[in-house]
C-alpha cells in the first residue's frame, strides 16, 4: 500500500490520535511514554480524553499517592497561542484542587528541531516526535508502524519547513474548565 506522502495534510489532531491509540493499545509504550514524564511505577491508564476546544490529551494514570494528570500539547504546525503553556497549568492546578488528581505534569511533543526553541521551563516535559517514533517502532506491528512513522514524519518535515500559522481565536473559545 503507498502512503499519501503530503506534510500539507499532517495537524496536530491526527498526531493526538495516534498518541493516544498508542497509549491506549501498547502497554509497552504506555510505560515508556509515562516513563518519559519521570513515572517509574506500572502504566495504568485511568483516563484519556482529547479536551474538546482545546486540542490538548489528556492523560490521567495511577501514582503511589493517588492520580496524575499529563496535559500533553502536540506541535505540528502551530504556533502557541497567547498563555497556552499557563492553561494547561491552570486546568491542572484546578483538577487538584477539585480532587480529580493529586499530581499534574504538563508534557510538550514536537520534533526536536521545535523543542529546541521552547525555552526550559515553560514545560514540565518535552518529547521529541522522533523519540517516539522510535518506541512506536519498538512496540508495535510492522503495518502500523509504517503508517504512524509517516505520519510523524510528515508532522516532521511541516513544522521544519513551513513557518508556524497562528491557530484562530475562535479555535479555543470554551477552552477552559472553569467555564
Amino acid at each position: 500500500m503507498q502512503l499519501l506522502d503530503d506534510k500539507r495534510l499532517v495537524d496536530e489532531r491526527q498526531i493526538d490520535f495516534m498518541i493516544l491509540e498508542e497509549l491506549a493499545c501498547s502497554p509497552p509504550f504506555a510505560r515508556w511514554f509515562l516513563g518519559q514524564t519521570g513515572h517509574t511505577g506500572a502504566a495504568t491508564l485511568e483516563l484519556l480524553r482529547l479536551l474538546h476546544g482545546s486540542a490538548v490529551l489528556l492523560v490521567v494514570h495511577a501514582i503511589a499517592t493517588g492520580s496524575r494528570a499529563l496535559f500533553i500539547e502536540t506541535k505540528a504546525g502551530a504556533a502557541f497561542t497567547r498563555s497556552q503553556p499557563e492553561r494547561h497549568r491552570i486546568r491542572g492546578q484546578a483538577g487538584v484542587v477539585a480532587g480529580c488528581w493529586q499530581e499534574f505534569a504538563t508534557v510538550l511533543a514536537a520534533p526536536q528541531h521545535y523543542l529546541t526553541d521552547v525555552a526550559q521551563g515553560v514545560f514540565n516535559h518535552k518529547i521529541p516526535f522522533e523519540t517516539i517514533g522510535q518506541a512506536i517502532e519498538a512496540h508495535g506491528d510492522p503495518a502500523r508502524i509504517a503508517c504512524k512513522l509517516k505520519l510523524l514524519d510528515c508532522a516532521i518535515a511541516k513544522v521544519h519547513h513551513e513557518r508556524p500559522k497562528k491557530t484562530p481565536r475562535s479555535y479555543w473559545r470554551g477552552a477552559d474548565i472553569s467555564r
